[in-house]
């Protein structure tokens, strides 16, 4: 008597948690490191270029650079790669996203193999091929809410195509009709309550005993006028990923279930 061979099956899981984990993986990645290497430029002697690499050819590319002028750059240059890496995590995030709610719609409860790797890579595909405002308004028509932070984005990606492609100096393509660009973005408040209003209140702050303490989420709009360099310190990148955080959260915790 024969048996005919047991056919191996394969379950997939949708977790919304891997949505929002791509862009706070690389939020906290970048904090790290854009805090490491600007405290690192503080101390660091820029008078001279670095020694090139042991057994390596030696190319004459240095610039006449004094150690503020290296400085200033190694500063701005790091920043922007924080900044783009940050967008690439959102990125990821909401590529993700759309991903996750078109594969709860068309992946059948049966397939084989080869068909669920062209349908997956099909719905890849398609989200790969949108921009930036076209992905997060194909996103937003998949979520069980509004997006909450959808401008928000869009600002810092503003921000990020004028650190890419004007080398952080506001140009006529960031500027609004206004002559500016604008950066939103959420952030943690700590207040305290005195005599029944809120006072925003820092690192050393001290209260009376009775004095309330709370903390609130707000917006925070730093503004660049035409022609001006945009200018972000370790203090205000942490701001920024962190409202990346926060993003990732918003757009999980919207997901489909069904």
């Amino acid at each position: 008597m024969t048996t005919s061979a047991e056919v191996p099956t394969i379950q997939v899981t949708l977790n919304p948690v891997a949505v929002r984990s791509l862009a706070q993986l690389v939020a906290a990645e970048s904090n790290e490191a854009v805090s490491f290497f600007l405290n690192s430029l503080v101390t660091a002697d820029l008078s001279v270029s670095p020694e090139p690499p042991k057994g390596s050819m030696v190319y004459k590319l240095s610039a006449a650079f004094t150690a503020d002028q290296r400085r200033d750059a190694f500063k701005s240059w790091i920043v922007a790669k924080g900044i783009q890496e940050l967008i690439r995590g959102l990125r990821q995030t909401l590529e993700e996203a759309y991903f996750f709610s078109d594969a709860l719609k068309q992946l059948p409860s049966r397939t084989t193999v080869a068909e669920l790797d062209k349908l997956t890579a099909d719905i890849r595909r398609r989200a790969n091929k949108l921009n930036y405002p076209q992905l997060i308004t194909e996103v937003q028509s998949r979520l069980t809410s509004a997006m909450t932070y959808e401008k928000e984005i869009l600002s810092l990606v503003a921000v990020r195509n004028c650190l890419e492609h004007r080398h952080g100096i506001v140009g006529a393509a960031d500027a609004d009709a206004n002559g500016q660009l604008s950066l939103t973005l959420p952030r943690l408040q700590t207040v305290a309550i005195v005599e029944g209003k809120e006072i925003e209140i820092g690192p050393g702050y001290v209260s009376e005993a009775s004095t309330q303490i709370g903390i609130k989420r707000v917006n925070r709009e730093r503004t660049y006028r035409l022609g001006e360099k945009i200018e972000i310190d370790a203090a205000q990148f942490q701001e920024i990923a962190f409202a990346c955080h926060l993003f990732a959260e918003d757009i999980a915790s919207k997901l489909p279930t069904s």
